[in-house]
């Protein structure tokens, strides 16, 4: 795999990623050899079909939670009305807004996992 790093005729960066991406497939061989990782992945896939259940309503929240966010902040941020000087504009989120559907499921999301929450509240808290 050292001969994908020396420059030559053959140094196209798609084919190199294609060849680094191949050199993971190895680890599966792990799944099959060795006992615990076999287990922790029979359980992963046992919980899959519970976990779908669980996706499902969390999604459901996420969209009923975004039309909630377009009806109360839907056109307060947009980059013509940015809020005043606050670590949402600084930090550029504006598109982290409830203008539209995907926006607010995305801005819902970022709320959810907790990504820098307190500088998304803070922009539609000034405005």
């Amino acid at each position: 795999s050292l001969y994908v790093y020396i420059p030559n005729s053959f140094s196209d960066s798609r084919y190199i990623r294609y060849v680094l991406a191949l050199r993971l497939v190895r680890l599966l061989r792990l799944f099959g050899s060795v006992p615990q990782v076999r287990n922790v992945a029979a359980t992963f896939l046992h919980m899959l079909p519970a976990s779908f259940q669980l996706l499902k309503v969390l999604c459901a929240l996420i969209f009923a939670y975004s039309a909630l966010g377009i009806q109360l902040f839907g056109g307060l941020i947009t980059w013509e009305n940015p809020p005043p000087t606050t670590d949402y504009g600084a930090a550029g989120y504006y598109p982290n807004n409830f203008n539209d559907m995907g926006s607010a499921c995305v801005t819902c999301f970022e709320l959810l996992i907790l990504n820098n929450w307190w500088v998304i509240c803070d922009g539609f808290v000034d405005v």
